[in-house]
């Protein structure tokens, strides 16, 4: 019976141990990406992000899906259309993309979704 109270009072205190009480330390290390703040131009942002995540399958040869998404007028029919923020948002309704790859991260889709709301400007 006392093994057993030493054990528990051993395993209660052992617990309390694992906790990480100071948040600022910890922030620190893993700051929010900071994005807001940049212009988002089709040459300087978004045309870079659809040659590193898009356009490996979705171009004027391949089509993958039927979506072209060379230049900026074929992109933009995409922005105009809601599936370029669909499915890089993995939105319901909308196949993920990129296709088994990683979503894109949270600045990327912020630029996006601005480019959008900019009208997809040819910038």
């Amino acid at each position: 019976m006392l093994s057993r109270r030493f054990f528990l009072l051993l395993l209660l205190l052992s617990a309390g141990s694992c906790a990480y009480d100071n948040a600022e330390e910890l922030l620190e290390r893993n700051p929010p990406p900071v994005c807001e703040d940049v212009a988002v131009t089709y040459s300087g942002i978004i045309s870079p992000l659809l040659d590193q995540h898009c356009r490996s399958c979705h171009n004027r040869q391949d089509r993958q899906g039927n979506i072209d998404l060379d230049g900026h007028q074929a992109a933009k029919r995409y922005a105009d259309n809601g599936l370029l923020v669909g499915v890089t948002s993995h939105a319901l309704g909308f196949e993920p993309m990129p296709k088994n790859a990683a979503k894109l991260s949270d600045c990327d889709l912020s630029r996006i979704r601005k480019w959008v709301a900019a009208g997809a400007p040819d910038n």
